[in-house]
């Protein structure tokens, strides 16, 4: 499967933060308003549902785009980026200064690199690949004692999974994510793609009861679409 057929829709998304920008600067960040001692960015959210608990190893299906995707939404609401007057599909590198999150410091190098008036897709595209700076998620939340770092090998090759240290912080994003999808707690912009991105990369499957996520498969539809 492409990746670039798996975050198609990323478009979609862009232009819904787009549409509702004006609010974003002062909508609450629910889960980390009630999680102050939890906090997580998007990149930090796609990444924990993307790993095993145990194993650390990775699931779902081209997460590295999801988080991508993500990194690039958090970077427009922490008004690094924004996205083009003339063409709302197309992102402009705005701020440059320093977010105090050594992932999204990356990031945001990569982006002014790439330049302005790219489009959001491919940017995404383009980060999705870069392993070295995407494991810089995962490295971060080690050093905040939410993941450990193990390193793995076979034969010639070598790898590192992340399988959780502490359990609370995603134990409390999948507990909020199922009262806004199985329930009735209104969701927020950074809900919304959180659920669309989880969605798209099959995240969903990996972390909620099937069951429930097709007895509520509109409510996720109409969440996931803004």
């Amino acid at each position: 499967m492409c990746p670039h057929r798996e975050m198609s829709d990323f478009d979609t998304y862009i232009l819904f933060f787009n549409k509702l920008h004006d609010k974003l600067s002062g909508m609450t960040d629910t889960f980390n308003s009630q999680n102050p001692d939890l906090a997580l960015n998007l990149p930090e959210r796609i990444a924990l549902l993307s790993r095993h608990d145990e194993s650390g190893a990775k699931q779902g299906s081209f997460t590295d785009y999801a988080v991508a995707g993500a990194t690039l939404v958090e970077l427009i609401l922490q008004d690094r980026l924004e996205t083009d007057a003339d063409n709302p599909k197309k992102i402009n590198v705005i701020d440059t200064s320093p977010t105090n999150d050594d992932y999204l410091d990356e990031a945001l190098a990569f982006f002014e690199r790439k330049g302005s008036g790219k489009p959001a897709q491919s940017l995404v595209s383009s980060l999705g690949g870069k392993t070295k700076i995407l494991r810089l998620v995962a490295e971060g939340l080690v050093k905040r004692g939410i993941l450990q770092a193990q390193k793995q090998s076979f034969l010639v090759f070598s790898w590192t999974n992340y399988p959780e240290a502490d359990s609370r912080p995603e134990t409390a994003l999948k507990s909020h994510l199922a009262d806004i999808m199985f329930g009735h707690q209104t969701p927020d912009a950074r809900d919304c793609v959180v659920i669309a991105l989880a969605k798209e990369v099959d995240l969903l499957k990996k972390n909620f009861e099937k069951l429930q996520l097709k007895e509520h498969k509109q409510r996720i539809k109409d969440i996931a679409s803004g």
